[in-house]
């Protein structure tokens, strides 16, 4: 940084009048470090902009994670759902066949 001001503290000596050399090194002082905020601070962004591209992926990944989880679920009640449905058909058959044997007894019993 101190290199850079100097170089830059002659050009501007060379090139204009200067009636304060105090005045010039302040102000290119501050350009130098005006010029190295903006690189620390386009630095962060790109950072930043990393950041958040890695968290789009993560959060793409969750999703699709968690769709595929409800796509199994889905699998799974429709499975309990027809075992359901044959227990209920089982238990109807017995509860027929109970009441008629009972009906037989009580007719020929």
């Amino acid at each position: 940084m101190q290199l850079m001001t100097e170089v830059l503290e002659n050009e501007l000596k060379n090139a204009v009048e200067v009636k304060d050399e105090n005045a010039l090194h302040r102000y290119v002082s501050m350009m130098v470090e005006q010029k190295n905020k903006d690189e620390k601070h386009d630095r962060e962004h790109e950072l930043f902009r990393e950041a958040v591209q890695n968290m789009n992926a993560k959060t793409e990944a969750i999703i699709a994670r968690t769709d595929a989880i409800v796509v199994e679920m889905r699998g799974g009640f429709a499975s309990v759902d027809k075992r359901f449905s044959m227990m209920t058909t089982l238990v109807s058959i017995c509860f027929i066949v109970i009441g008629t044997m009972i009906t037989l007894f009580q007719i020929f019993g």
